[in-house]
């Protein structure tokens, strides 16, 4: 702005030694002239300013995961401006980052439409804070700063996938005691899990008495566990895994996959849990319809998650949730081969990891493990058997 007062200084200065050095009446007048602009173009600038509104519009693209942001300036008045410089603050309140930039605008009478190019690409709630914005005379001799503090927040929504779900056994939900856990032994007495000899220990009432006298050593009896085969889809986003960060792409295929497999259980009318960890707090959603799923998209999407997986299944297994889940379904960046056989002792688990091959891998016979690639996540129809 400067080096525009700096030039019309200078041919003020040029006008007004033309109009003492001639004595002519145009010179003159040209040089009263151009004294009286930056007074009246000042007096009008205030005025257009008070007449500039801002809006935001979004049109989204769920299925590619894509939004198209425009900022929506109305100036209601005919006194031109010369530019606008609007600064703003994009925000992912999900994955907690931010950048700001400044853009500028040369608005029209009327409602003028401008297409914001940049926009944080990740899932999750988005805030976009207008605070200043800088307008400009049409001679650009004048910059007032207008204080909007106007904010926008929409809900990007994971990418649609494409995922076929089979399970290995049938889902039911069923009264405890019906069913009975066939890898894992409980403390449910009308049903016997195993038997074995008798350990240093060992409960006197589990001892099988008729058994012992019969093969002269004391016998006991392990009881069944009985469930109901609650199933927990269990998605663990974070910012590290083992000290190193994980990309921005796996923890939107992380949400994306679990939804999709939530969505799956739901066209196979079995009832599902869908939880997650942060800050050491489990927080679990009941899904058994499409509305219950809506919810959990809208409340998964503004729920920050924590910065390293290490710690969830620790957590899983100090608050005791293998009491109330059967099958897990876990999807991660990443899980350890001694954690993941340590959890399989209480549940049926299989670990989902996006990022690699599309490989299924099975390490031990204690649970399962699939690897899905990134771009077969977000173009291609696959099957995934757990």
């Amino acid at each position: 702005m400067y080096r525009y007062w700096l030039f019309y200084i200078l041919i003020v200065c040029s006008v007004g030694f033309v109009s003492v050095w001639t004595s002519s009446a145009f010179a003159i007048g040209v040089f009263l002239f151009l004294i009286a602009v930056p007074i009246y173009s000042y007096f009008l600038f205030e005025k257009s300013c008070a007449n500039v509104t801002f809006d935001m519009k979004e049109e989204f693209d769920e299925n590619l995961q894509e939004v198209h942001l425009s900022l929506v300036c109305v100036k209601n008045t005919r006194i031109p401006i010369s530019n606008i410089d609007v600064l703003l603050t994009f925000e992912n309140l999900l994955f907690q980052s931010q950048f700001q930039k400044i853009y500028s605008f040369f608005p029209k009478n009327g409602e003028n439409v401008f297409p914001l190019n940049d926009f944080i690409p990740n899932c999750g709630q988005q805030r976009v804070t207008m605070n200043d914005a800088f307008c400009y005379d049409f001679f650009h001799l004048f910059k007032k700063k207008v204080e909007f503090d106007m904010k926008w927040s929409y809900i990007m929504y994971p990418y649609h996938t494409n995922v076929q779900v089979s399970l290995s056994q049938n889902i039911r939900r069923e009264k405890p005691g019906e069913i009975y856990d066939p890898k894992r032994k409980g403390n449910d007495i009308s049903e016997v899990f195993n038997l074995r000899e008798y350990q240093e220990g060992d409960s006197l009432k589990s001892i099988h008495w008729k058994l012992s006298a019969k093969t002269d050593s004391i016998i006991v009896r392990e009881f069944s566990r009985p469930i109901n085969y609650q199933v927990l889809i269990l998605l663990d986003p974070a910012f590290y895994y083992e000290q190193e960060k994980v990309r921005d792409e796996v923890n939107n295929a992380i949400y994306s996959l679990s939804l999709a497999i939530s969505e799956q259980l739901v066209e196979k009318q079995f009832s599902h849990y869908v939880g997650w960890f942060y800050n050491d707090q489990f927080t679990a959603y009941a899904i058994d319809n499409p509305d219950s799923l809506e919810r959990l998209k809208d409340s998964m999407m503004v729920s920050p998650f924590h910065k390293s997986c290490s710690d969830t299944f620790l957590q899983f297994l100090v608050q005791q949730l293998y009491d109330q889940f059967t099958k897990v379904i876990y999807i991660t960046p990443g899980i350890s081969d001694s954690v993941a056989v340590n959890v399989s002792k209480f549940v049926d688990l299989s670990i989902i990891i996006p990022g690699k091959e599309t490989v299924e891998v099975s390490k031990s016979m204690d649970y399962a493990m699939v690897s899905i690639s990134l771009e077969n996540i977000r173009n291609t129809l696959f099957k995934i058997s757990l």
